[in-house]
């Protein structure tokens, strides 16, 4: 039984799960993009934020085929958490409602930083499809999402502050994240 989250947002600083252990790890085949809204945790109905989200690689349209190539090659770095028996039904239940707004459970494989697999892990990605993710923004320019995170704020705070924990996170593991360095650069200067 997988007993193991892949986290690649806010659960990274934030899990509120029942968790025994966590670490490091990257699935391969997504990439993380700031391409989600956000009206109920970094923005509001008026005034939607953006989210980091997971999209698979395969799901990409062909004019994005510099990210395919980086989510194949790379992937995309995270904590995985190991969740506790006690209360696993509870925490998945809570977990499918958090994520909410577009987004599908699956389960991937987990590499260590010297490519080896090391288990399977529960993850949530965004549908690029509107009918099923109606917050999918699709690509947009970096200093127009930089822009938007800046005057974002909603029930779980600023929008601004959503991205510079995700990058300090990111610092701590040791991990270039390219689309994410980008946004957290433009938020200083838009």
């Amino acid at each position: 039984d997988i007993r193991i989250i892949f986290g690649y947002g806010s659960i990274m600083w934030r899990p509120a799960l029942d968790y025994t252990s966590s670490f490091p790890a990257r699935v391969k085949g997504y990439v993380r993009r700031f391409w989600q809204s956000s009206v109920d945790h970094r923005g509001t109905v008026d005034y939607p934020g953006r989210v980091a989200t997971l999209l698979r690689c395969k799901d990409l349209p062909h004019t994005c085929s510099r990210d395919r190539a980086e989510g194949e090659r790379e992937g995309v770095w995270g904590m995985a958490y190991v969740l506790k028996d006690d209360g696993f039904d509870d925490t998945m239940r809570m977990l499918d409602i958090r994520e909410k707004n577009g987004y599908t459970r699956t389960v991937a494989t987990l590499y260590d930083a010297d490519d080896n697999a090391i288990g399977e892990a529960f993850l949530y990605y965004g549908s690029i499809d509107i009918s099923e993710n109606p917050m999918y923004t699709g690509p947009e320019d970096v200093k127009a999402i930089a822009k938007r995170v800046n005057r974002a704020v909603g029930p779980s705070g600023a929008n601004a502050d959503y991205v510079c924990r995700l990058w300090r996170c990111l610092q701590t593991l040791g991990v270039r994240d390219d689309h994410v360095q980008s946004i957290y650069d433009a938020i200083k200067t838009a």
